[in-house]
């Protein structure tokens, strides 16, 4: 658990350090054309919808929802589970929208939101701070609880979100990488 614990902040750390080292202030309007990666496809704002879908072989199902998609790597294993990859808009044949997914319900994730949020929470509560980052906690259902640690870094937003469904005893996580509208 441990190992896996670290290896899961490895990886936080090496994305948000790979978003930490996008253009500096003079390439700001071109800060919306740096790309996610997402399985095999390299996606930008604007792409054409059909060029984007043809990135994604076999092993990929799309699921299409009209202006969306959501994109999922097949199981390597016939007992395995899906891996949710991330969700593409679009609107016409453009893509507006590119939200990927980092992690989801791994158990060895609670210890690094907890900490992380914790820690956000503490220093500055519920607000805003100048450097974008935030945390929400929404209750939208008496047994549903919802929390967020939201950073945003240069038109892009990172979102590390635990949902709680107490009559159920579940907790889901996910982090999750998102630029465009």
């Amino acid at each position: 658990m441990r190992q896996m614990l670290a290896l899961t902040l490895v990886l936080v750390g090496f994305g948000l350090g790979r978003l930490s080292n996008l253009p500096s202030a003079a390439a700001q309007a071109s800060d919306q054309e740096q790309p996610i990666i997402m399985g095999p496809a390299t996606l930008r704002l604007g792409m054409a919808k059909d060029r984007v879908l043809s990135q994604f072989g076999p092993e990929y199902r799309l699921n299409d929802y009209g202006n969306s998609f959501l994109i999922f790597r097949r199981p390597r294993r016939p007992d395995g589970d899906f891996t949710l990859l991330g969700n593409i808009a679009f609107e016409g044949v453009k893509v507006v929208s590119v939200s990927k997914s980092w992690a989801s319900n791994h158990d060895d994730i609670e210890a690094f939101w907890s900490g992380l949020y914790g820690s956000i929470a503490s220093a500055i509560g519920s607000q805003r701070t100048t450097a974008v980052v935030s945390t929400i906690t929404a209750q939208s259902q008496p047994d549903f609880t919802e929390g967020d640690i939201v950073v945003v870094l240069k038109g892009r937003t990172i979102t590390i979100s635990r949902k709680e469904f107490a009559s159920e005893k579940l907790l889901q996580y996910s982090v999750d990488e998102r630029f465009g509208k």
